[in-house]
């Protein structure tokens, strides 16, 4: 690669993200069906031109949106996994479930936020989806001390669940004492499953 050549695929790739940021984050406050090219190519400040330069269709930016920002969700477990102690996913299950995460529906995880959109989306978009959630899976059942393995893997299914849908249920609260009363709950019982784990 010469010197010429690599700002210019810098260039691009930093192009290509601003894409699928703004894909991500679009679809998370507005769902799939009410943000489309222009406004993705407006957020993302370029133009609709630059848009197809990287992407044939909407949905095809929606597919590489779901891979990166679920993607965002494996990285994130391993971040807390390697810097948070014994205990991390007790600490991850309190930042995912307070105020500041739920509040954050452009920002947060992409599980709550694409997973409604994604259950309408092509196949295509459906494996990138379940690609990264199986890895998301496989971090914290690694992370399980159970001495079975198939136990530990659904322990993690049951753990993201519970996390996703009570985020998803909190936000759409008007109330926020019952927002925080789902919360707390969920707590309960996410930290339950990790107790539960450590016994078998």
């Amino acid at each position: 690669m010469t010197a010429t050549t690599k700002p210019t695929t810098s260039k691009k790739q930093q192009t290509r993200k601003r894409i699928v940021d703004a894909t991500i984050e679009g679809i998370k406050e507005h769902g799939y069906g009410g943000f489309g090219i222009d406004a993705i190519a407006k957020r993302a400040k370029v133009t609709s031109g630059a848009f197809y330069g990287h992407f044939r269709s909407k949905n095809q930016a929606f597919e590489a949106a779901v891979s990166s920002g679920m993607l965002s969700l494996v990285e994130g477990l391993s971040y807390w996994r390697e810097t948070a102690g014994e205990h991390w996913l007790s600490a991850f299950i309190d930042w995912y479930l307070g105020i500041e995460h739920r509040d954050d529906i452009c920002g947060g995880c992409s599980l709550p936020g694409l997973s409604v959109d994604v259950a309408r989306a092509p196949k295509e978009v459906h494996i990138a989806y379940e690609d990264q959630l199986t890895q998301a899976v496989d971090v914290i059942a690694k992370s399980l001390s159970g001495s079975n393995t198939s136990d530990n893997e659904n322990a993690a299914w049951n753990l993201l669940a519970i996390l996703s849908g009570a985020v998803t249920m909190s936000r759409a609260m008007d109330s926020e004492i019952i927002a925080n009363n789902i919360a707390q709950a969920a707590s309960e019982q996410a930290k339950s499953i990790i107790e539960s784990s450590s016994g078998s």
